[in-house]
């Protein structure tokens, strides 16, 4: 968040250019902790459910979601950032429409079909969210890199 707030700033400052490195210093920034977070994850994610419950079948399947989820770790970082800077610099329609394609359109229907057509059963819903949050940071570098948002007058 706080990225967005410093590209804001450096675009009123009339520095484009420190607002763009300010966001890809951010973004490397949180990609390093999640990296780290995401390792922990995947060795670590039944000591985490654990920590909640002990019940096997809960164990085991919290973990899988665990798992599924440290995969989004590598490029979450990218999808969160930029959407901040993107909206910090005043230019908020474009994350909004990508929002909500990704929740209405990407989303939930592979949340309520993978399930059904994949042997995947509930771990589908888990990889809909995998899925959706890697297009959305498709979506939002592709935004970030045609530097659209930088001209944006508030």
């Amino acid at each position: 968040m706080g990225a967005g707030i410093l590209a804001g700033q450096n675009l009123g400052a009339g520095k484009p250019e420190r607002a763009v490195k300010s966001a890809w210093t951010a973004a490397l920034m949180g990609e390093g902790f999640l990296l780290i977070a995401g390792v922990f994850i995947l060795f670590g994610a039944e000591s985490v459910v654990r920590l909640f419950n002990s019940e096997p079948a809960l164990v085991e399947t919290g973990a899988t979601f665990l798992r599924i989820a440290a995969t989004s770790y590598l490029v979450v970082s990218f999808y969160l950032v930029f959407q901040y800077c993107i909206s910090g610099s005043g230019d908020t329609l474009p994350p909004m429409i990508f929002s909500i394609i990704g929740t209405w359109l990407i989303q939930l229907p592979l949340a309520y079909f993978l399930p059904k057509i994949t042997d995947w059963g509930v771990y589908g819903v888990r990889w809909a969210m995998v899925i959706t949050a890697m297009l959305l940071t498709i979506c939002f570098i592709v935004y970030f890199l045609s530097g659209r948002w930088k001209r944006k007058v508030v």
